[in-house]
């Protein structure tokens, strides 16, 4: 059984309001300065969920930048300024990837 037209958009949809989410998040505890071990720990955990969803969606390289600011944030010497530097690749290929999500829907589904 395939999804219909329908569904992959509302998928595509859902995908892309959870990123919107998680970044907002992300961007949110990454603004404190220093962090705090809860917002470490929150971090860690935002990253670790993008990661998950963007697996399950084919989108790859942003499931790696995800894992990659997960790691980041578990290391205890980690700068913020690494933090920020991985977070900004990060949302850049989010970008990147709903651009590219757009474009195959509108390449692959007829409505």
């Amino acid at each position: 059984m395939t999804l219909g037209e329908a569904s992959m958009i509302q998928l595509i949809m859902l995908y892309h309001q959870q990123v919107s989410d998680y970044s907002a998040q992300l961007a949110s505890c990454l603004s404190a300065t220093p962090l705090t071990s809860e917002q470490e720990q929150q971090i860690v955990r935002l990253a670790h969920q993008l990661r998950g969803e963007s697996l399950s969606m084919g989108a790859d390289q942003l499931a790696g930048l995800a894992k990659q600011l997960e790691l980041l944030a578990k290391t205890q010497r980690t700068t913020s300024r690494q933090l920020d530097e991985a977070f900004s690749a990060l949302r850049l290929a989010a970008a990147h990837t709903h651009s590219a999500l757009e474009r195959w829907c509108r390449d692959h589904l007829s409505s």
